[in-house]
């Protein structure tokens, strides 16, 4: 069992969130190589070790986040299939760019705080992830739909609650959005 931060400082991915993900991507976890943004604890990025992942990076900014995650890595006995980047996302992308290319990313961040939409926008994701990829993002609810930028798809968009989970990929030729 994965040890949390059991403080308010970050919100813990619902475990019937955690299973839509790995529900949706099953097929695609074995082998795969895994980045998970704004990862707190580390659990999507564990749970996909769990079913088979190669290697997963994990990008937090709280030290004891990341204390978390090297100790559940300890514990899971997966300390070489993990590597941690500590530090606010949106600054660390050179360090990430060195790891890629990845077949998952999931992204959890701060709800309400647009840090997903910035990454989407911002990003390059075709230098980042296989062209077959995709990209998970939990965020809070709208109605107004999920983020949408003209680089991506949107492959699967549900709502848990006040939380949505919104599966994208990139578009290639010929592709509608």
């Amino acid at each position: 069992m994965i040890r949390t931060l059991g403080t308010e400082a970050t919100r813990p991915t619902q475990s019937r969130l955690r299973q839509a993900w790995a529900n949706a991507w099953q097929m695609r976890i074995p082998d795969a190589q895994i980045l998970d943004v704004f990862a707190g604890s580390g659990a999507l990025g564990f749970e996909a070790l769990s079913r088979g992942a190669a290697h997963c990076v994990f990008v937090e900014k709280s030290p004891q986040a990341i204390r978390v995650i090297e100790d559940n890595a300890k514990t899971l006995g997966v300390v070489q299939k993990v590597t941690v980047l500590q530090g606010e996302a949106t600054r660390l992308l050179q360090r990430v760019l060195l790891r890629a290319p990845f077949d998952l990313v999931f992204m959890d961040p701060p709800y309400d705080q647009g840090l997903d939409q910035a990454l989407l926008k911002e990003w390059p994701w075709k230098e980042l992830i296989r062209p077959d990829s995709q990209i998970g993002v939990e965020a809070s609810f709208s109605p107004s739909g999920p983020f949408l930028t003209e680089d991506f798809k949107v492959l699967r968009d549900q709502r848990y609650g006040s939380t949505r989970l919104t599966m994208y990929a990139l578009l290639r030729a010929g592709d509608e959005q």
